[in-house]
C-alpha cells in the first residue's frame, strides 16, 4: 500500500454528519425532534434528538469529533 492509498483509507473512515431532518416526535413526547445519521464508510448511527437544529448541529460536531479523535488513537495503537 502506498502513502497515498494508505491517507486516502484513513480519510474514507473518517465519521461524518450524514443528515439532519425534521422528524415526528415519538409517541408520548412532545416538541421539535430530528432524526440525525453519522456515518463511517458502509457504517450509519442513526439517532433521534429533540430540540432547536442549531444547538443540534453543535451537539452532532461534537460528536463526531469525539468518535473520529477515538478512531485516530485505535487506528495508532493498530499501528504500533
Amino acid at each position: 500500500m502506498s502513502d497515498s492509498d494508505e491517507s486516502r483509507g484513513v480519510v474514507e473512515g473518517l465519521y461524518r454528519v450524514g443528515s439532519v431532518e425534521l422528524s415526528a416526535a415519538p409517541q408520548g413526547c412532545e416538541g421539535t425532534w430530528y432524526r440525525y445519521t453519522i456515518v463511517q464508510g458502509a457504517n450509519t448511527i442513526v439517532g433521534f434528538r429533540p430540540g432547536p437544529l442549531a444547538e443540534l448541529n453543535l451537539i452532532l460536531q461534537d460528536m463526531v469529533g469525539r468518535l473520529n479523535e477515538r478512531a485516530g488513537k485505535q487506528l495508532a495503537k493498530a499501528k504500533k
